[in-house]
Formats: structure tokens, C-alpha cells, sequence
């Protein structure tokens, strides 16, 4: 955990052999179950996850009474980026 405050959390995982598929990109079960603890997910993958380090930074959208809404961009970073 990077960052945990009300309304917004930041998630890490840095590269290992166990986070990978076959082709060294970062697994999608593993970026998803970074991204999402949700009654009704919904995840786009828009490109491969390669780099050194995943990253998820998350913010509620809207919170209600029993559900809430809440966004999640997920990236990867290499080097100092």
C-alpha cells in the first residue's frame, strides 16, 4: 500500500515472476485484483501491462448508502517514472 486515505488508496506490486503471464506482461487477474472489489466490476484492458511496477490509484466517484462508486486507473512504471 502506498497511499490510504479517505477517498482515495494507491495499490503497488513491483515485477516478479509470479505476477506474469507467459509473454512477461503483468497477468490480467492480478491488475484486476488490484483494481476492483466491487459488486459489478468492470474492467477495460486498453494495452499490456509491462514495465517494473504496477500501480492502481483509486477514488470513490460517489458514495451512497449501501453501494458506492469508485474509479481505478491502473498503469505500470519503469525506472524513476
Amino acid at each position: 500500500m502506498v497511499l490510504a486515505e479517505p477517498g482515495r488508496v494507491h495499490l503497488s506490486i513491483g515485477r516478479r515472476d509470479d505476477p506474469l503471464q507467459f509473454k512477461g506482461y503483468f497477468h490480467g487477474g492480478v491488475i484486476s485484483g488490484r483494481a476492483v472489489v466491487s459488486i459489478s466490476p468492470h474492467v477495460n484492458f486498453l494495452a499490456p501491462a509491462q514495465g517494473e511496477r504496477l500501480v492502481a490509484k483509486g477514488s470513490v466517484v460517489k458514495l451512497g448508502g449501501t453501494v458506492g462508486v469508485a474509479s481505478v486507473d491502473v498503469v505500470t512504471r519503469t525506472g524513476n517514472n
